[in-house]
């Protein structure tokens, strides 16, 4: 092992923390890291342009390593507030928490994948949880679509719910078809009827296109 004091000719020098593989010379040391004169370190490379720098010929790999029980954690904040921004990995409970602002589970992730926003226990695949209205917004630019797909791993587009904002209307589909229900920008519904003129619009091939039953009483439309 080994440091060297490196002058860059320019008045100003830099340290070289160097070791040697077990078996080989004493001249064979290779440099391990490096701290530049303005204070910025490299692992893997003697000319870190960040404050911290890791390189590797192969892949790079930070490790953060607690206790079975403890947290892992990396911080970003101020010199005022250390945990404005938080990545947070539970050892215990398997669970990776994102904070923002200082503020924990803004979205969370659980050992089975599940992601939770705003709750750091996600029953559901994706889970939105807030004290007031909790929202989901899917924004098209003008001209285009909002589609949300249901399906399987064969086919994506099984069923879905699609909001055309050049026309201002909504259409809903199943077994990959389109058109089953349409609700146009004036209110007017349509089933199997993209166009509906009237409220509703039914369109079918056959001659039993709608039908009203009560096994109660009467049917009044």
């Amino acid at each position: 092992f080994r440091i060297r004091s490196l002058d860059d000719g320019n008045y100003s020098s830099h340290l070289s923390f160097q070791t040697r593989n077990t078996g080989t010379t004493f001249t064979s040391h290779v440099e391990r890291m490096h701290i530049r004169s303005n204070g910025n370190i490299g692992v893997g490379t003697s000319n870190p342009i960040h404050l911290l720098q890791l390189e590797s010929a192969t892949n790079t790999e930070l490790s953060v390593v607690s206790p079975a029980a403890s947290k892992a954690s990396i911080l970003f904040g101020t010199s005022a507030t250390h945990a404005l921004g938080k990545v947070d990995y539970s050892n215990s409970s398997n669970i990776m928490s994102f904070w923002t602002g200082g503020i924990a589970d803004r979205l969370a992730i659980d050992g089975s994948g599940r992601v939770g926003i705003g709750t750091s226990g996600p029953t559901e695949n994706l889970q939105i949880q807030t004290a007031s209205t909790a929202s989901l917004s899917l924004i098209s630019t003008t001209g285009s679509a909002g589609i949300l797909a249901f399906g399987h791993t064969g086919n994506h587009f099984m069923g879905a719910v699609r909001y055309d904002i050049s026309n201002d209307s909504m259409n809903f589909w199943t077994n990959n078809t389109a058109n089953r229900m349409v609700i146009n920008s004036s209110g007017l519904i349509g089933i199997n009827n993209a166009s509906p003129g009237y409220q509703p619009d039914v369109q079918s091939g056959t001659a039993n296109a709608m039908r009203l039953s009560n096994t109660s009483g009467d049917v009044k439309l």
